[in-house]
């Protein structure tokens, strides 16, 4: 890979990031948002209700002669990931570990499709649904139905629709929140933009990562399904099981928003060099997370091109996974041995692990790989 295709690639990667975090309009303003590509969209599939209902139902073992019968009947790759998307939604509703996995793994099944000869594009697509179907049978979801119709409620005048919701998945009320999800008003992008005050709530990964591929399944599925991909984060962001009191990122983004005027702030320009990509990486790779952040909202108000800083963002997120030291001993599994190098250790690991005296101390700090 040359040097300009790295770059190019860890900006469309960084960037991603932070527009998903912060949400399409405020992304948009800072100069974050990609360009929504009208190319090669798939309209709603007259046959998606069978088609979901066949991948949600059908016997695990069934399932690939049953989806290989319906690729020869004329059947597009693009309507089993729009099935398979609905299927997983309802069997799940954003709620179970290895079903929202299926889920976020949908859209980049198809892309690898897409890489791959002809005779073989079915292949990562087929994988990913019958992945589904084993978590689907294995929890017994095969008849749920996480998407039934919810009645709006009256909201209250004295705050945002939004804002009433995150209070509702704060305090872990999961029927409030989604009642008033179905209030919200707007189009499906205002929509979008209202669930990422629930993303911002917290750094969970999945909140990211769930709101993330629930939008971009909607070139398969056609934007008439947002809410019921978008009512996953909710149902996720209100579940007591994921839902932590006053995360600092509650204040911070706020503060740091309000201290370097960004939400008046227009898309900078400055050019920077591989060294600041490199000391900013560091930053962001190495010190607290409020230092990073701040870092990040400072380059943001010096005018700095934000496809500069979200490469230095990408290039410490290869630096992190990169420097994984894996699973310690005390954690080891007969599946995941000691350092074994999965994505739950790192994401979900403490700042300090106990040790053999009762006492704990910080994990060693993973070493720095090199960024060529």
């Amino acid at each position: 890979m040359s040097q300009s295709d790295r770059r190019e690639f860890l900006q469309e990667v960084g960037g991603g990031m932070l527009a998903v975090l912060v949400g399409g309009g405020l992304a948009a303003e800072l100069g974050l948002a990609a360009e929504d590509s009208k190319d090669d969209k798939a309209k709603i599939p007259g046959n998606l209700a069978r088609l979901s209902q066949l991948i949600q139902q059908t016997p695990t073992k069934n399932l690939l002669p049953a989806l290989a019968t319906q690729l020869k009947s004329g059947t597009s790759l693009k309507e089993l990931i729009a099935a398979g998307a609905l299927a997983n939604a309802r069997a799940f509703g954003g709620q179970d570990y290895n079903g929202y996995h299926s889920f976020m793994a949908l859209c980049p099944s198809y892309a690898m499709a897409k890489a791959l000869p002809e005779k073989e594009q079915a292949l990562p697509v087929l994988k990913v649904l019958y992945r589904t179907s084993t978590h689907i049978h294995g929890a017994r979801c095969e008849h749920n139905d996480h998407l039934v119709k919810v009645e709006p409620i009256k909201l209250d005048d004295k705050a945002s629709a939004a804002e009433q919701m995150r209070e509702a998945a704060r305090a872990k009320k999961l029927a409030q929140a989604e009642q008033i999800f179905t209030s919200l008003p707007g189009t499906p992008e205002q929509t979008y933009d209202d669930v990422q005050l629930l993303i911002q709530d917290d750094l969970n990964v999945h909140r990211v990562v769930l709101a993330w591929r629930a939008w971009e399944v909607l070139d398969f599925i056609g934007k008439d399904h947002a809410r019921d991909m978008l009512r996953q984060t909710v149902r996720f962001c209100s579940d007591a099981r994921h839902t932590r009191q006053g995360h600092p990122i509650q204040k911070v983004l706020p503060r740091l928003l309000d201290e370097y005027k960004l939400l008046a702030a227009k898309p900078g320009s400055k050019k920077v060099d591989d060294a600041w990509i490199e000391k900013v990486a560091q930053t962001v790779y190495r010190d607290k997370q409020d230092k990073a952040a701040q870092t990040v909202a400072a380059a943001l108000a010096d005018g700095v091109d934000p496809d500069a800083i979200s490469e230095a963002i990408s290039l410490a997120g290869t630096m992190l996974v990169l420097g994984d030291p894996g699973r310690p001993k005390e954690w080891a599994q007969p599946n995941k041995p000691a350092g074994s190098v999965h994505g739950d250790p790192s994401a979900c690991m403490p700042a300090t692990r106990p040790t053999a005296g009762g006492t704990s101390q910080r994990w060693p700090t993973p070493a720095t790989p090199s960024p060529a």
